[in-house]
């Protein structure tokens, strides 16, 4: 009877939901049994048993009543075990999905990817793909092919399709990216040359890019903000050859008198809003209360996926931990903010303001804190890519609280695989020399143009400096194309990294700072392109670094008549780059080689390169005149190399 009549009846798909039920998915017509993402034949009542579990039938197969016998059949047939795979008394187990090949098997984040096989289900439903344990997101799906793109995080390993529970074979597939080995690392100071890092091959690395406000957290100006594109973020700072961001960490889950104009808001947050035990408990934002003894994996997660990305595509992070000038300047009565007190279901209130970065000793807060950085660390601390940034802009009175962090970094990471440098940035009203005295790797002073040594008397003793736009140069969009590319060049040839506060797709009215397109909630659908020459600049920087032996170019302002100049002043091999701000001619010695050098110009306003020939060298007061006008780069190399 069974072979007569069941092939007759529809086949159902269903799904285990617990261990309690089975959920109808879908019907279709054939012959297998299973269980799990299920199949069997089956007839008209409400509902069926399985031992515990229970389907519900839809109303469409009512009509098949007359088939009650066949009932029984099914029910000897097959039984769930409680895993959502079957047990079945004669029916055979069905076959599991299978991969037979990855079309390509290499490929860069976002690359779609042909999974080829058999078994995958005419549907996606419930069923899944991941590279290397990372879920992709399928655009196409049938029993035999699937394609997927390349998820961002995914790392090499096998890619493992899932169906109803069972996974599949892996096959490998190997994520690539267009910068050979990613953004090498950790991080070091060169020894010989302090003031730029190293990956420890010897190479001197310069850290040049932008950032925005939102590289981590979402945010706009509704209730609920909409998702930031963060690989169109990433290709746009790769399509202006840069090779740092930061990823940036508002303290606020409601941003208030912010310069962009209204209210924002920010998610995700790196502790569960669970609204305590009754989940009644509401924050002043109107979301659920924090508890902060519960950290949220998926903050964590996300965190770990975007340092991936970036470091596969060339791009080194600076994790930002805290935001001190949020604290300042943006709190307000309904900001969230979970260290205030109603604001979280463990009873810890800060007292407002900016108590939650100015304490003298630890306490229950530092505590909290402590574990959140802690728990980041353990998130990316095996990434080559990392940079740690204690916060922005933080309040002039939090100097131990400052030093606890740096500490609290170096003392965890010591017990770690890595160690990556971490970072004190500008102190709202305190002088720089708070950071060069400081324990910090590497610093961002409040002076526009960083000194060409960054030493004190902390360790160690001599710092990385990066100079960034948000903390030494606010205002800048007030200033010519020019005078801002002044900034990025006479930093550089300074010996000094630079970073610009882009402010990218945030509609910032204001002083016309960023007039960018189609603006929705105060975001746009592109970036305003007034701040491309500028971008471009940053990038023409590290063309340079990388097409010098940066490792011996030290900052020597008195061989030109300009006052910035790198050099390399050697009798053989020697290199110098010498920057104009204002054009016009200049002079540069020369008298500490003999040798001819190769003459280059780069016009910052354009781009373009000139070549100008060669040059003896030997004298004191050469002199060059650039063939454009407006501010010039020129760079003389002998003409057998650098050293």
């Amino acid at each position: 009877m069974k072979k007569q009549i069941l092939p007759h009846l529809p086949r159902i798909e269903i799904q285990s939901r617990g261990n309690d039920f089975l959920q109808i998915v879908y019907v279709k017509r054939g012959p297998a049994l299973r269980c799990g993402t299920a199949t069997m034949y089956i007839s008209n009542p409400d509902i069926v048993s399985f031992g515990m579990k229970r389907i519900f039938l839809s109303q469409s197969l009512r009509q098949y009543a007359r088939w009650l016998p066949i009932l029984a059949v099914a029910i000897a047939t097959i039984s769930c075990n409680g895993t959502g795979s079957p047990s079945q008394g004669g029916g055979g187990n069905p076959s599991p999905a299978s991969i037979a090949s990855l079309n390509p098997a290499t490929g860069m984040v976002g690359t779609p990817v042909t999974i080829n096989g058999a078994n995958f289900g005419a549907a996606q439903g419930t069923s899944t793909v991941k590279f290397n344990g990372i879920t992709a997101a399928p655009t196409s799906w049938s029993a035999t092919s699937i394609v997927a793109p390349v998820p961002a995080g995914a790392t090499n390993g096998n890619v493992v399709v899932t169906v109803g529970g069972v996974a599949s074979n892996g096959v490998g597939f190997t994520v690539t990216n267009s910068a050979g080995t990613g953004a090498t690392g950790p991080l070091r100071a060169l020894a010989s040359n302090p003031r730029y890092f190293t990956d420890g091959s010897g190479k001197a690395i310069l850290l040049t890019g932008s950032q925005t406000w939102d590289t981590f957290q979402d945010t706009d100006q509704s209730s609920s903000p909409a998702p930031f594109d963060f690989t169109a973020y990433v290709n746009f700072l790769k399509s202006h050859g840069h090779n740092v961001t930061i990823l940036w960490r508002k303290d606020l889950p409601t941003y208030c008198n912010w310069g962009a104009g209204g209210t924002w808001h920010m998610t995700p947050f790196p502790w569960k809003r669970t609204g305590g035990s009754s989940g009644t408990l509401v924050a002043s934002d109107g979301l659920p209360a924090f508890d902060l003894t519960q950290l949220d994996q998926a903050y964590f997660d996300r965190l770990r996926a975007r340092v991936i990305q970036l470091q596969q595509n060339g791009i080194y992070a600076i994790v930002e931990l805290f935001d001190g000038l949020g604290l300042i300047s943006n709190r307000c009565s309904n900001d969230g903010y979970p260290f205030t007190g109603g604001n979280n279901v463990n009873g810890v209130d800060d007292g407002g303001g900016t108590n939650s970065m100015t304490m003298g000793s630890p306490n229950t807060i530092t505590n909290y804190q402590d574990a959140f950085v802690q728990k980041v660390i353990d998130t990316v601390n095996d990434q080559p890519n990392v940079l740690w940034e204690i916060s922005e802009e933080a309040p002039g009175n939090s100097t131990w609280w400052q030093g606890h962090m740096i500490s609290l970094i170096h003392t965890y990471e010591a017990g770690k695989p890595a160690q990556h440098p971490v970072g004190f940035p500008y102190v709202t009203g305190a002088s720089d020399s708070l950071l060069y005295n400081s324990d910090a790797d590497w610093v961002a002073p409040g002076a526009r143009i960083s000194p060409t040594s960054s030493c004190g008397s902390g360790t160690p003793a001599c710092k990385v400096n990066i100079n960034d736009s948000d903390h030494s140069y606010f205002g800048m969009w007030n200033d010519s194309a020019q005078t801002n590319r002044n900034y990025v060049w006479e930093n550089f040839t300074n010996g000094d990294s630079v970073m610009f506060m882009d402010p990218y797709v945030i509609y910032w009215t204001s002083g016309n700072r960023n007039l960018c397109p189609s603006p929705t909630n105060g975001v746009c659908t592109g970036p305003d392109s007034r701040w491309n020459n500028l971008r471009d600049d940053l990038g023409y920087t590290l063309t340079y670094a990388n097409k010098m032996d940066l490792a011996k170019m030290t900052p020597q302002g008195s061989l030109s008549s300009t006052g910035f100049c790198l050099a390399d002043n050697v009798a053989t091999g020697a290199e110098y780059l010498v920057y104009a701000p204002n054009g016009g001619s200049i002079t540069v010695n020369l008298s500490a080689t003999a040798r001819t050098l190769s003459v280059e110009w780069l016009n910052p306003s354009s781009g373009a390169i000139t070549t100008g020939g060669t040059i003896a060298g030997g004298s004191a007061n050469q002199s060059f005149t650039p063939p454009f006008s407006g501010d010039a780069v020129l760079y003389l190399v002998d003409v057998a190399g650098h050293n």
